[in-house]
């Protein structure tokens, strides 16, 4: 019988992206991966064709009346999970970062289930803060991680098989990217930049760049004014391609 495996991941591609990479790189006949997503990762889940369940717990806020407006989504979301671990009776789950992880581990300690996160950043976030409270090993891509556990383990970030093919194109390729959601500090920037560059400069640029929703029509029109070329796109699911193609990086 095949070992079952939570991998719990939400919010963003930073945090979904890691879990997929390890799924990958040990899949055997030994293991079998079942993901715990939310709403805004689900498509990647689909678009990856992953083993997955939503079980979507509602965004914490500090305003009382929402989350009293949201207790009933908890705890939804909470008979969910429980169910699902009576069915599949995981012998591992694994939270990569985001309060989507904060229900599923804990649940997993009460069921006295092997528990481990993976911090994926120079700092420790809010939701693998909490849960090392609770005594769950942690694992660092970074020796340093600012408020670490002392006994956290060195392990790396999983990373998804790399396209190197180089891609032929007269232009150079500006690559410009702020996480998976995009920065505004980047679509702000980018067109100052720019500015100070001739027509015949920019002629030989091509400027791809994932950028927030918010943000991508006003990009486009200043791109349109300054006639660069351009790729906009809130997500790219082939960065590694980006980044080969890519002659310079802001990231």
């Amino acid at each position: 019988m095949k070992k079952k495996i939570f991998l719990v991941t939400g919010g963003s591609g930073g945090h979904f992206f890691p879990a997929l990479a390890l799924s990958k790189t040990i899949q055997n006949k030994e293991f079998d991966f079942i993901f715990l997503v939310d709403e805004r990762v689900k498509s990647l889940a689909q678009k990856n064709f992953c083993n997955y369940v939503n079980i979507l717990p509602p965004r914490f806020t500090k305003s009382i009346f929402q989350f009293l407006k949201s207790s009933f989504k908890i705890f939804l979301s909470v008979c969910k999970t429980i169910i699902l671990i009576l069915k599949y009776k995981p012998n591992l789950i694994i939270g990569f970062g985001g309060y989507t992880s904060i229900f599923p581990l804990v649940l997993g300690r009460i069921f006295k289930i092997k528990t481990l996160i993976h911090e994926q950043n120079a700092i420790l976030g809010k939701s693998n803060k909490l849960l090392s409270y609770l005594g769950i090993q942690v694992a660092l891509t970074f020796k340093k991680t600012v408020n670490a556990p002392r006994k956290s383990i060195i392990t790396g970030i999983p990373i998804r098989e790399k396209i190197l093919k180089k891609k032929n194109n007269k232009k150079k390729i500006i690559l410009v990217v702020g996480g998976s959601q995009g920065a505004n500090i980047f679509s702000v920037l980018l067109p100052i930049i720019l500015k100070s560059f001739s027509k015949i400069q920019l002629n030989k640029i091509l400027i791809i760049q994932q950028v927030r929703k918010e943000d991508q029509s006003k990009l486009k029109k200043e791109y349109e004014k300054l006639g660069v070329e351009f790729n906009l796109k809130n997500f790219f699911d082939d960065i590694y391609f980006q980044i080969a193609i890519s002659d310079i990086i802001f990231a």
